[in-house]
């Protein structure tokens, strides 16, 4: 792996070397992979030009994604170590999640089984969930912001468009991606935490098919063959255009699908955890003493 030349970057307690390896990109920044020198560990920073920052007016949005990280500490949401600045950029430390992204896994392997499906949809449930009840919303969840570690377990990153509700609700605001935005981002209308339960549609769907639902106010969502009716039914709420129709997160584990695959789940974890090598009888063993007895009646 290459060095990038002479950039070391030093916080006010570490160092920190930049390598030639970009792990994503956003709207005004690089993510990259480091390495903290002291404790030979690897980090993701995200780099942001203090000069772009200032050319798109994204302070804010910096601001607010450092503050959302700060307080959400969960197993299924991206870390955050610390954040410190130069004279040209603003830095993020940020754990380095090695196995990439859900959009590349899956354009790897093609539409996801729907038990692969659903472990990656059951731990961003969780993660949307504790966010949610603490009256903050994402915004901008997609495959691309659904990094893996080398455990093969989810972490939701890039809290760019993420914002705390007031009352409830967001002002309305021309956000995240655009084949992906519910109904209600494009018509300007408030926003609540029904938004992302729609975006939970959306990657559902996009997992089980390797492609994204065409949307239309005419026509009803398109499944493929394979696709249970469970996970038909669940999908066509959390994508309802009525967004007063949609789950509430909470619902969501009612649903046959949902209880299915957690029930599978459950199974199987007996099943595991039943697996121990049996302990042989005190008969059938021997230990040190005995082994000598049996040496000198030889004998």
């Amino acid at each position: 792996m290459d060095q990038l030349e002479a950039l070391l970057v030093k916080s006010p307690t570490n160092q920190y070397i930049i390598y030639n390896k970009i792990l994503g990109r956003g709207a005004y920044g690089v993510v990259l992979l480091s390495k903290q020198i002291k404790q030979q560990q690897f980090y993701a920073i995200k780099i942001i030009s203090k000069t772009v920052l200032a050319k798109i007016n994204g302070a804010y949005n910096m601001r607010q994604e450092i503050l959302f990280l700060s307080k959400l500490q969960h197993p299924n949401i991206i870390k955050m170590y610390e954040t410190f600045e130069d004279e040209n950029y603003f830095y993020i430390v940020l754990e380095y999640c090695s196995k990439g992204n859900l959009f590349l896994l899956l354009k790897e392997q093609g539409a996801f089984p729907e038990e692969k499906a659903f472990k990656y949809f059951n731990q961003i449930l969780q993660a949307i969930q504790f966010m949610h009840k603490r009256q903050i919303i994402h915004r901008d969840l997609k495959l691309a912001n659904i990094l893996l570690t080398q455990d093969d377990n989810i972490k939701i990153c890039d809290f760019n468009w993420a914002t705390e509700l007031i009352d409830g609700q967001a002002d309305p605001v021309l956000c995240g991606t655009v084949d992906q935005m519910p109904p209600e981002v494009s018509s300007f209308s408030f926003h609540d935490t029904k938004l992302d339960i729609w975006s939970l549609g959306v990657l559902l769907y996009e997992m089980l098919h390797n492609s994204l639902p065409i949307i239309s106010f005419v026509t009803e969502l398109s499944f493929g063959r394979h696709v249970s009716e469970e996970a038909i039914d669940l999908i066509k709420d959390l994508m309802n255009l009525e967004k007063s129709q949609r789950p509430a997160v909470s619902e969501i584990y009612s649903y046959k699908w949902m209880k299915n695959n957690l029930a599978k789940l459950k199974i199987q974890s007996t099943i595991q955890s039943s697996r121990v090598t049996p302990r042989h009888s005190k008969q059938n063993s021997l230990d040190l003493k005995d082994i000598s007895k049996c040496i000198r009646t030889e004998n």
